[in-house]
């Protein structure tokens, strides 16, 4: 582990102290650790308040990793951009369920919109619909 000191003043210490105690390395740190030209220093402050997302950059390395995941463990994964949160990768039968509840609200909706009386006017023929499109074709 490096040696860390907080160049702040007393009131920012805390603060500080907090913070490198939830991120365990510097840059330089990991840099060498990796023996990387770049540094995920920004992932590692990521993951430190964002626990839940992956960001999409990671999420590119994991692929295979992420989709096992919410396969098999029916784990729901949030994606994310800068603090966002973006798409997810959930299992089929979570995207099953997903459609259906979809499907049966927009059945409610169809059904509502039929009751409704102002909807009661008699329905617009083809050949009316048909002229109407190749105008503006």
């Amino acid at each position: 582990m490096v040696e860390r000191r907080a160049a702040f003043p007393s009131r920012y210490r805390k603060a500080a102290e907090l913070w490198w105690a939830v991120v365990p390395v510097t840059r330089t740190a990991w840099r060498s650790h990796c023996g990387l030209g770049h540094s995920p220093w920004q992932y590692d402050r990521y993951k430190a308040y964002n626990p839940d997302m992956i960001p999409v950059s990671e999420a590119r390395k994991q692929l295979a990793d992420l989709v096992n995941r919410a396969a098999y463990r029916r784990e729901r994964i949030a994606l994310g951009r800068r603090g966002k949160k973006i798409a997810a990768i959930v299992s089929a039968e979570d995207l099953d369920l997903l459609e259906a509840l979809e499907d049966a609200a927009d059945l409610r909706l169809i059904a509502e919109a039929l009751a409704d009386p102002a909807n009661k006017k008699s329905p617009i023929p083809w050949s009316v619909v048909e002229a109407e499109l190749e105008k503006r074709a």
